[in-house]
C-alpha cells in the first residue's frame, strides 16, 4: 500500500473548454464472518509487505575480488527514493555484522506502468486532474462527466476499480480532491460541487451535493477545489463570477455555503482563478485574469479577508498564473505568459517575497506539484514531464525529465510514494513515473589472514529503509533474487605482485627473446613493454608469455605491469636486454624500428596507448538492479590524471571508449545507451541517423576528463541501402546549450566483415548520432596511431587496437595502410534532383501535422478561456 498524503493537492486542473469531448443460517453468517477476516488479514498482509523494495544488492567491485587492507563496500538498492536516516543491517557470512546507512539519491524517471482509456473498463476520455490516496489514483474526465477510480497498489499494473459517471452534476468535470471517504469534484457547466462516497473504491456513490446559488454559494465557472478540514474551498472564474467560494463540508450529505470573496473586494484579485491551495488558515489561488497570486486569510472561513497580492516574480511581471503548490514556507506558480515556474517566500503570508524563477517555453496548461526538495513540472505542449530541484529556492536547477507516448497532452501530477501519476488528455492514459532511486551503502575493512572465499552476505539482520512517504520496506530477511550478495562470494585476494624472466638475456641483432611472466596474486591482464617503443597488452593468459625480436643493437629496459578487477603493480628491469652486432655495436640508447610483425592468439587483446593505466577495469552489459539490452556500461577505480583508460562496449554501435582523465578519480562509470529516437524536445538530424548514443558519466563531470575517442562502427547493409558510401558517415554531438547538432572529427579506421568502422574525438559526454553527411569530413588513415608489432606465439595476425585483427595491414615503413572505399558516388542532376523533392514533401507533410495537432490542442484559440 503506496502511503496516503492528505495535505498534498494535486497538481490543480487548468480550464479544458476546448477539449469536448436457524442453524443453517447461523452456519451461513459464520461463512460471511470468515470471509470477511479472511480478507481483512489478506489487506493487513499486504499492509506490512508495502514500501520501497531492494531491486539490487551487491558490492562496488563486480569481481568481489579484494586483499587485505582493502575497504569492502556493499550497496542496497532500492526502487524508490528514501528519507534521511534509513539504514539496512546485513550478516556478514563470518559473523560479523555490517550497517549500511549511507543514503545517496538519484532522480531519474522512468516508465513503471500506465493505464489506457478503454482498458478493463477503464474511462480516461480526456483526464485532466489526478489526485491519489492510499492505494487508489482518483481521476477527474471532462468529456465523459466521470470520476474514474484506478487500482495502483502495483504501479506496474494499474488496474481500473471503479467509475461514477454524473453527465448531470459532472457535466464537464475539472477537478478532484479526496480527504476521509469522500471525493470531492466539481462541475465547469452545471456549477456544483458534488460529493461522493469512495469508501468503496470499486462502487462509489452519490453522498451530497450543493449548487450554484443555494443560500448564495457562487459555483458557476468552477475550475478546481481544494478540502482542508470541515470545508471546501472552490476557485470561481468565468463572466461575472470571479470568486472563491467556501463550502462548509463537516457534514457531506448536507453541504452549505460559507461565504466568499469576489473580485475586487477588499483589495481582493481574483480574475479567471485557475487554481486554490489552502494550508495553515491561507487561501492561495492563481488568478490568470489578474495576472496574480492572490493570498486570503481564511483562518475564520466565515469571514474570509484578503491578504496580499504577488504580481512580480524574480523573472518579471507574473503573466496568466496556471497553477499554485505551496510547501513549507514557498508558494510555487507556473505563469504561462511570462513562460517561468516563479518561488514565493510566503513565511509571513501579509508579505510575500519572490525569491527564485527557472524559465521553460510552452507552459500552456501546465501544473505543478512540489515533493521531497523537487519540483514536478507538467508540460503540456512538449509532452514532458520536467522535475527540478528547489533545494535552494532562490537558485532552482532542472535535473531530469521524461517524456513518451503516454504523455502527449500532460496535464496534472500527483507524486506518492517514490512515483509520478500523470493523465494525459492527447493520450487518454495514466502514466506512472518512478521517480528515482536511492542507495544505502557500507564498508567493511579487509583483516589480513582471512581466507579465501569469505564475506558473501549471508542474511539481513534489521530492515529499517524508510521512503519518502513514510512507508517502511518489509520485514522479509531473504535476499532479493538474482544479485552479487547472492550469487557471488566476495573473496580475499593475496596482493598482486609483477614479475617475469627471459631467454636469452643477451646476443646479435635480430634477438629474439623469449619472456616469461612469473607473478603472483591473480594478475587478469598482462601490459608488457620491451624497451624499444613497442608495447603488447593482452587479458588472454594463453597470450602472457611474448616472444619479441629486436633488431638494432642496443641495451633495453623492460617492464610489466599486471592488473586485476582490484589491484596493479609494475616490475620493470633496467637495460635488462644487451643487443650487439657481429661488428660495431650501435650506441645504448637506440631503438627499434616499427617493421616487425605482430602475432597473437585470436582471443588475445592489443591496446596501443603510451602512458596509459589499465585502473581497475571491467566492462558489462548489466547495470545494477537491472538488465538493459540497449546499454553498456564501463566502470574503472583509483584513475591518476593524465593516464588513458578504454572500456570495451557491446551494446550498439559504439564499441570502444577511451578517456583521460585530468584530475585523481577514486572510481568511475560510463554508460552508452543505443536507442533509435530522441525526445521530441530535441530537434533530429536533416539526414538519415543510424543510432543515437546516449552517453552518460558517473562519479564524475565532464570538466574531469580532457575529451576521449569513440570506436564505432556501421553495417554496411545500411550505407548502401541508402545509397551512400563509407565516406558519408559522420558522428554528431548534441549542444545542450545551443540546441544544435554539432559535427565531430572522425577517422575511418577500415572495413570487416559487415560493417565498417570509424574512431571519433569528444570533448564531453552527451547525446551523440551517428548519421550521414552530404560533404567529406573524414581525415585520413595516415592520420590514425600507426601499428607499433611485436610476435607472441599463436596464429599470426595484424592487430591494431579497437578494431578486429584482419582490418590492419602492416608495411615495411612501419605505417599502417587501411584498405578505404575510395568510390565516389556519380554526380548527376538526379543525385540532386531527388533529395530536394523529398525534403520539400517532407516539410509540407511536417506543416500539416502541426497543423492538425495545433487544432486538437486550440480549436477555439481566440476563445479557449470561455466557450
Amino acid at each position: 500500500m503506496r502511503g496516503s498524503n492528505h495535505n498534498l493537492r494535486s497538481a490543480f486542473s487548468i480550464p479544458f473548454w476546448h477539449m469536448e469531448k436457524n442453524h443453517s443460517n447461523f452456519g451461513k453468517l459464520w461463512c460471511v464472518v470468515a470471509i470477511i477476516i479472511f480478507f481483512e488479514v489478506i489487506g493487513l498482509i499486504a499492509m506490512v509487505s508495502a514500501g520501497p523494495s531492494i531491486i539490487s544488492f551487491g558490492s562496488s567491485n563486480i569481481s568481489g575480488s579484494y586483499k587485505p587492507v582493502d575497504t569492502l563496500e556493499i550497496n542496497a538498492v532500492y526502487d524508490e527514493a528514501l528519507l534521511s536516516g534509513s539504514f539496512i543491517s546485513v550478516l556478514l557470512n563470518n559473523n560479523v555484522s555490517l550497517t549500511l546507512d549511507n543514503l545517496t539519491t538519484k532522480i531519474s524517471p522512468r516508465h513503471e506502468g500506465s493505464i489506457s482509456n478503454g482498458n478493463d473498463g477503464a474511462v480516461l476520455d480526456n483526464p485532466v486532474s489526478v489526485y491519489v490516496k492510499d492505494n487508489y489514483a482518483y481521476i477527474a474526465v471532462v468529456d465523459s462527466d466521470t470520476l474514474e477510480i484506478v487500482d495502483i497498489s502495483d504501479p506496474s499494473n494499474p488496474q481500473h476499480k471503479g467509475s461514477y459517471i454524473d453527465s448531470q452534476n459532472l457535466s464537464r468535470m475539472r477537478d478532484v480532491f479526496v480527504s476521509g471517504n469522500y471525493a470531492y469534484g466539481i462541475s465547469g457547466d452545471r456549477g456544483t460541487l458534488e460529493i461522493i462516497d469512495v469508501s468503496d473504491p470499486g462502487h462509489p456513490v452519490h453522498a451530497g451535493r450543493i449548487s450554484d446559488g443555494e443560500n448564495g454559494a457562487i459555483l458557476n465557472y468552477s475550475y478546481s477545489v481544494y478540502v482542508s478540514g470541515n470545508y471546501a474551498y472552490v476557485a470561481i472564474g468565468g463572466f461575472s463570477n470571479n470568486a472563491l467560494e467556501i463550502v462548509n463540508i463537516s457534514d457531506p450529505s448536507a453541504p452549505s455555503h460559507v461565504a466568499n470573496v469576489s473580485d475586487g473586494e477588499n483589495g481582493a484579485m481574483l480574475s479567471l482563478p485557475k487554481s486554490v491551495f489552502v494550508p495553515d488558515g491561507y487561501a492561495y489561488v492563481a488568478s490568470s485574469g489578474s495576472d496574480a497570486l492572490e493570498i486570503i486569510n481564511v483562518s475564520n472561513p466565515a469571514a474570509p479577508a484578503h491578504a496580499a497580492s504577488v504580481t512580480n516574480g524574480v523573472a518579471g511581471a507574473m503573466k496568466y498564473p496556471l497553477s499554485v503548490f505551496v510547501s513549507g514556507d514557498y508558494a510555487y506558480v507556473v505563469c504561462r505568459d511570462s513562460y517561468s515556474l516563479e518561488i514565493i517566500n510566503v513565511s509571513n503570508p501579509g508579505d510575500p517575497v519572490p525569491e527564485g524563477a527557472i524559465s521553460y517555453s510552452n507552459l500552456d496548461y501546465s501544473s505543478v506539484f512540489v515533493s521531497g526538495g523537487y519540483a514536478y513540472l507538467t508540460r503540456y505542449q512538449d509532452d514532458v514531464l520536467e522535475i527540478i530541484d528547489v533545494s535552494v529556492p532562490s537558485n532552482p536547477v532542472s535535473v531530469a525529465n521524461i517524456s513518451n507516448d503516454n504523455l502527449n497532452g500532460v496535464r496534472s501530477v500527483f507524486v506518492s510514494g517514490g512515483m509520478a501519476y500523470l493523465v494525459s488528455s492527447l493520450s487518454k492514459t495514466l502514466e506512472i513515473v518512478s521517480t528515482g532511486y536511492s542507495t544505502l551503502s557500507g564498508t567493511y575493512n579487509v583483516g589480513t589472514g582471512e581466507a579465501t572465499p569469505l564475506l558473501n552476505v549471508g542474511l539481513i539482520t534489521a530492515h529499517d529503509a524508510i521512503s519518502l512517504d513514510g512507508m517502511r520496506t518489509n520485514s522479509s530477511k531473504n535476499l532479493p533474487p538474482e544479485n552479487l550478495a547472492d550469487s557471488v562470494r566476495i573473496e580475499i585476494t593475496d596482493p598482486l605482485n609483477a614479475s617475469f624472466d627471459c631467454m636469452p638475456l643477451s646476443g646479435t641483432a635480430p634477438l629474439t627473446v623469449t619472456f616469461t611472466d612469473t607473478s603472483t596474486g591473480s594478475p587478469a591482464s598482462w601490459n608488457w613493454s620491451f624497451g624499444d617503443g613497442l608495447w603488447f597488452n593482452t587479458t588472454d593468459p594463453a597470450s602472457k608469455n611474448p616472444h619479441h625480436e629486436y633488431s638494432i643493437a642496443g641495451n633495453y629496459t623492460v617492464s610489466l605491469n599486471v592488473s586485476n578487477a582490484s589491484d596493479s603493480n609494475t616490475y620493470t628491469l633496467a637495460d635488462y636486454i644487451v643487443v650487439g652486432t657481429s661488428g660495431t655495436s650501435p650506441p645504448a640508447s637506440s631503438t627499434g624500428t616499427a617493421t616487425a610483425t605482430i602475432t597473437a592468439s585470436p582471443t588475445a587483446t592489443l591496446t596501443i596507448t603510451p602512458g596509459s593505466s589499465s585502473g581497475s577495469l571491467h566492462s558489462s552489459s548489466r547495470t545494477r538492479g537491472e538488465s538493459n539490452t540497449d546499454t553498456g556500461t564501463g566502470f574503472a577505480e583509483n584513475l591518476n590524471a593524465g593516464e588513458n583508460v578504454s572500456f570495451e562496449m557491446d551494446k550498439g554501435a559504439i564499441y570502444k571508449v577511451s578517456i583521460t582523465p585530468v584530475t585523481n578519480l577514486r572510481k568511475l562509470m560510463i554508460t552508452i545507451r543505443r536507442d533509435s529516437s530522441v525526445p521530441s524536445s530535441i530537434n533530429t538530424p536533416d539526414t538519415d541517423v543510424y543510432e543515437y548514443e546516449f552517453a552518460d558519466l558517473y562519479y564524475a563531470g565532464n570538466s574531469d576528463l580532457s575529451g576521449g575517442t569513440f570506436w564505432f562502427k556501421v553495417k554496411k547493409s545500411w550505407i548502401t541501402a541508402g545509397g551512400y558510401s563509407s565516406n558519408d558517415i559522420v558522428m554528431l554531438c548534441y549542444n545542450e546549450e545551443a540546441g544544435e547538432w554539432e559535427e565531430l572529427k572522425i577517422t575511418y579506421a577500415g572495413e570487416e566483415g559487415a560493417c565498417y568502422y570509424y574512431t571519433a574525438d569528444i570533448s564531453s559526454f552527451s547525446l551523440f548520432a551517428i548519421t550521414i553527411s552530404e560533404g567529406e569530413t573524414m581525415v585520413l588513415e595516415e592520420t590514425t596511431p600507426k601499428v607499433l608489432h611485436s610476435t607472441v606465439k599463436g596464429t599470426e595476425k595484424t592487430v591494431r587496437a579497437g578494431i578486429p585483427a584482419s582490418s590492419v595491414r602492416a608495411t615495411a615503413s612501419g605505417v599502417s595502410q587501411i584498405n578505404t572505399d575510395s568510390s565516389k558516388r556519380n554526380s548527376s542532376w538526379m543525385s540532386f534532383a531527388i533529395p530536394v523533392i523529398l525534403v520539400i514533401l517532407g516539410v509540407v507533410i511536417i506543416i500539416g501535422l502541426t497543423g492538425r495537432k495545433k487544432y486538437q490542442k486550440y480549436p477555439d484559440w481566440w476563445d479557449r478561456d470561455l466557450k
